[in-house]
């Protein structure tokens, strides 16, 4: 081949890689697919199937236990109700007017137990009676008549309204000297005879003469010995 026919060839070659390397180019440069929006992309997890959802919890109510109303005090009445197992007058307890001395027996014994009228007392310290109420004060003498001991207490007696309430007993109010109080005495043939004051929470006003008190020689008893009213 002469240097003639060569440098043609060259001259046809060059034009002709030019063109692909244009071509090669646009290719290069050819838009791309376009990209997908984030609202019409398909989600990215699958759904939870309704069968394996965790069933829902029902909500449980709580429910009110019935309660035992607490008792309420009428007004104008006596009411304690750590007193309701305290012993009552019954069909064969002996009731006299307050003042006489009435006698008792049990297992041998024979004690004889006089009450004095009560008399109403203010008590306005820290155990005194509370708004509307006072103490009700009762001279108490007992004696051992027949047998070997006995046992006279402020804790055997009891007072009770007409409606049948039992009336709080007082052991720490002002309305009684303590050194006055009827306190726990064992009696004997020669030492017979005990003297104290008893006292009661009542309501103030009222007509004391119907209000009972009652004696029982054991606090077992279902019914009282002696009482007194009037």
């Amino acid at each position: 081949m002469n240097h003639g026919t060569s440098r043609r060839l060259t001259k046809g070659l060059v034009p002709l890689g030019v063109l692909l390397v244009a071509l090669a180019g646009c290719g290069s440069s050819a838009p791309g697919a376009a990209p997908v929006d984030a609202a019409d992309a398909p989600m990215a997890t699958a759904t939870t199937d309704q069968a394996d959802a965790a069933p829902s919890i029902p909500t449980v109510q709580p429910t009110s236990e019935a309660t035992t109303p607490s008792p309420t005090r009428t007004p104008g009445q006596c009411f304690d109700d750590v007193s309701s197992s305290d012993v009552k007058a019954g069909s064969d307890t002996t009731i006299k007017p307050y003042g006489t001395k009435l006698t008792a027996s049990s297992s041998g014994t024979k004690t004889a137990i006089t009450v004095g009228q009560g008399k109403p007392v203010p008590a306005d310290d820290i155990f005194g009676a509370q708004d509307g109420d006072q103490m009700l004060v009762f001279d108490v003498t007992g004696t051992l008549v027949e047998g070997s001991f006995g046992m006279v207490s402020s804790t055997q007696f009891t007072l009770w309204d007409p409606a049948g309430n039992a009336c709080k007993p007082d052991l720490l109010s002002s309305a009684v000297k303590s050194g006055s109080r009827l306190s726990l005495k064992m009696l004997k043939p020669d030492d017979n005879t005990v003297k104290g004051k008893i006292s009661f929470e009542v309501p103030k006003g009222k007509d004391y003469s119907g209000f009972t008190l009652v004696w029982a020689n054991d606090s077992a008893d279902e019914t009282a010995a002696i009482g007194w009213k009037g």
